[in-house]
């Protein structure tokens, strides 16, 4: 898990996290083009979807600075906008995309 060189170093925690390689729920997603996947959020999950894949397709912007420290491992591609073409489709059910209206 990588949090992101800047993240961390501005929150004061670890960059990287627990290690799920090989461990997740489809290995191949994200190693070849042609690994896509149909993601599907109920209610608040819906709204993670559209955050992970706006991650995926533009990255984060503190990632694409271009200066890090000597000896600092690449960015993952959540951060570099390089995973736009790992999402086949995504699909909300009851989520609230706007704002939700309360009286």
């Amino acid at each position: 898990m990588d949090y992101g060189y800047w993240h961390s170093l501005n929150s004061g925690h670890a960059r990287f996290g627990k290690n799920y390689t090989g461990k997740g729920f489809y290995p191949a997603w994200g190693n070849t083009g042609s690994e896509k996947i149909a993601l599907v959020g109920h209610s608040m999950g819906g709204q993670t979807i559209r955050m992970l894949e706006f991650l995926l397709q533009k990255g984060a912007q503190a990632s694409n600075e271009t200066n890090y420290p000597a000896g600092v491992p690449p960015p993952s591609p959540l951060f570099t906008g390089s995973g736009r073409s790992w999402i086949r489709s995504v699909h909300t059910i009851a989520t609230p995309h706007n704002v939700s209206q309360g009286n």
